[in-house]
């Protein structure tokens, strides 16, 4: 695997001079981080906590309020490798929500089984106690491993446990590509105290997206049933079959907030589909029967799909021979 190392940015250049640091070295985030008076670094977390809460207040989504935390934990260590991972306890399986090698954000993949010889992640999420490893050797001997699959092995890499009230959550990863040993016990102490502060306010931010998605299921679950009684009602008040329908029709476009639907019906013993409801722009079409030609692919969708099917584009329209009527307009 690559090990390259990466040319220290102007900006990171000139940090490392003010600080007295020599070039292409970095400080230990303990370092870097605990430079300034302890009163800024609990104004920062402070100030990081209240960025999640108006993320919360904003309606915001677990993974828009994770990809804050991340992005800000990188401004506040200046690190261009971070990553935030999920526990699922009963799965037992870890999932990587913010991840950043090299300064590219990685994509999320699949979660990954928490493997046992995997000592040091072991400790961390069934104790709540973190880590750091100095270089390959070390993460080899504890089990850790090498690198995943499509990113590098780093040199040095730091772990800390994000603290929920009852148990671990996650872990905050810290990994260093440039130089072995980069991680000590002060920058395990830093770290650990913002995973503990960061515990709670994701725990709560988690719920309450949670939350957020019982009641739009519990939305659209009602939706359904007010379809279901509209029909009820219909049949009560012995409507004809076509007064049922438009009373199908009406919640159906209700429930999707759409001006554009249709209702068809097949007659399987003629091969004729009549439009017993349709809507196009908001407005009422009455649209005449449609025989099917045998051996189009209109034809064949009708007799051999027979599943629900979405169609995202025009193209694919076409090709199950589904055109425009005349006198209306080819759905996008």
């Amino acid at each position: 695997m690559s090990k390259a190392k990466r040319a220290v940015a102007p900006t990171e250049r000139k940090k490392a001079e003010a600080s007295g640091i020599a070039s292409g070295a970095r400080a230990p985030i303990a370092a870097r981080s605990r430079r300034a008076p302890k009163a800024a670094q609990l104004a920062s977390l402070l100030a990081l906590v209240g960025r999640i809460q108006q993320g919360m207040i904003a309606k915001l989504g677990f993974q828009a309020i994770v990809d804050l935390v991340g992005d800000t934990l990188r401004e506040m260590f200046g690190s261009e490798d971070l990553s935030i991972r999920w526990w699922d306890p009963e799965a037992n399986t870890v999932v990587q929500l913010y991840s950043v090698e090299h300064g590219r954000h990685l994509p999320k993949g699949p979660p990954a089984k928490v493997r046992p010889t995997n000592k040091p992640l072991m400790r961390l999420l069934h104790e709540g106690v973190g880590s750091y490893l100095g270089t390959h050797a070390e993460q080899v001997a504890a089990g850790v491993g090498t690198a995943v699959p499509g990113t590098d092995w780093s040199l040095s890499i730091i772990g800390a446990p994000i603290r929920g009230a009852q148990r671990v959550l996650g872990i905050i990863v810290l990994e260093d590509h440039q130089r072995e040993h980069a991680f000590g016990e002060a920058d395990l102490q830093v770290l650990t105290t913002i995973g503990t502060t960061l515990g709670t306010v994701l725990e709560n931010a988690r719920l309450f997206d949670e939350t957020q998605c019982l009641l739009k299921e519990t939305e659209e679950r009602n939706a359904e049933l007010a379809v279901i009684n509209g029909i009820q009602h219909a049949v009560a008040a012995e409507l004809g079959f076509q007064a049922i329908i438009d009373v199908v029709g009406d919640k159906l476009r209700e429930l999707f907030a759409t001006g554009d639907m249709s209702i068809r019906w097949w007659d399987e013993a003629t091969d004729v589909v009549h439009v017993l409801y349709g809507y196009e722009h908001g407005v009422r079409l009455h649209a005449p029967p449609r025989v099917l030609e045998s051996g189009t692919p209109r034809h064949r969708f009708y007799h051999d799909h027979r599943k629900p099917v979405v169609l995202g584009s025009v193209d694919e329209q076409r090709a199950r021979g589904i055109e425009a009527q005349p006198g209306t307009d080819q759905a996008r």
